[in-house]
């Protein structure tokens, strides 16, 4: 029997496709943005709750054009408590709203304070498919936007965890995207150039952190359909979208763990996507590895065949 450990897999690739998925918002100890999620049914009953809700996302993906092939980069720097406090001289919530994520990524890259991880990762596109691979890691996602699933693949296990937020929707773990849009009570806090993009930003509370998020529509015209894919793909989707465009940046700041209360989450994470390079991309960086076990998320935590 095999354990599988989630303390090893949230290190590699599955940490940052959980947080894309939003799949974190049942533990998030408070959010109540899951009130929607029926509640569990039976295998086949659930099943075909899962086919029509994966018909339907597919559908709402199929509105934005398939025509992006190429590569983009994205870097996710996460910081503990103890650097925010050292460059904010605060971890008092509202005092670290109001800094400057600019100041906290120039404190990281000089050496200031340092940074609890920062991954560097290239996404490979075409049309509804993605590849996501952080340097320095075997492990990474495929997100598919035939299968609406997203994938992660950890060769040292031989392993492939399947995340497919219709059936995790259809067995009451999400909330379904056929239950409608969430109102995020998202507000908008400006406008600013990021990354060569003209954004729009937005907060709101989301999976128990304060999430702020700029968004280019020229980055969204430059990916085509892949980021409504994306969205597509996870089962929180309307809650993300609180504007138009694709994410530049997104800032999370998690309360709990700047005041100490917790350490699950990052006190404070900045994502950012940017170098889109039109290109060919082989056909076969989004075709899954033969003879790896298969796992869902249903798995997690306990012993499998």
């Amino acid at each position: 029997m095999q354990q599988i450990r989630f303390s090893n897999l949230r290190k590699t690739a599955l940490l940052p496709a959980l947080i894309a998925a939003g799949l974190f918002a049942g533990c998030s100890g408070g959010n109540d943005s899951t009130a929607g999620a029926t509640a569990p049914m039976g295998e086949d009953a659930a099943e075909a709750a899962a086919q029509d809700a994966r018909e339907s996302m597919a559908a709402a993906a199929d509105a934005a054009p398939a025509d992006c092939e190429g590569t983009m980069q994205q870097i996710v720097i996460s910081l503990g408590p103890d650097a925010v406090r050292k460059v904010v001289g605060s971890t008092d919530r509202e005092k670290v709203l109001a800094f400057s994520p600019d100041r906290l990524i120039e404190a990281v890259h000089q050496g200031e304070i340092q940074a609890d991880s920062i991954l560097k990762s290239t996404l490979e596109i075409d049309g509804r498919k993605g590849r996501l691979q952080t340097e320095g890691q075997a492990d990474y996602s495929i997100m598919d936007g035939e299968q609406m699933a997203t994938h992660v693949v950890a060769p040292e296990d031989r392993m492939i965890m399947t995340m497919d937020p219709a059936k995790m929707a259809a067995a009451g773990m999400t909330q379904s995207k056929a239950s409608g849009p969430v109102d995020m009570g998202a507000e908008e806090v400006g406008e600013r150039e990021i990354r060569g993009f003209d954004t729009t930003g937005y907060r709101f509370e989301f999976m128990g952190n304060i999430a702020t998020v700029w968004l280019s529509e020229e980055l969204d015209a430059q990916t085509g359909a892949f980021f409504d894919i994306w969205s597509a793909l996870n089962p929180l989707g309307p809650v993300m979208e609180v504007g138009e465009g694709a994410p530049v940046r997104a800032v999370m700041v998690n309360p709990d763990t700047l005041s100490g209360e917790a350490d699950f989450m990052p006190a404070y994470s900045i994502t950012e996507f940017y170098d889109v390079q039109s290109g060919d991309v082989a056909d076969g960086r989004f075709v899954l590895p033969e003879g790896y076990q298969q796992r869902g998320m249903a798995d997690l935590g306990r012993g499998a065949q």
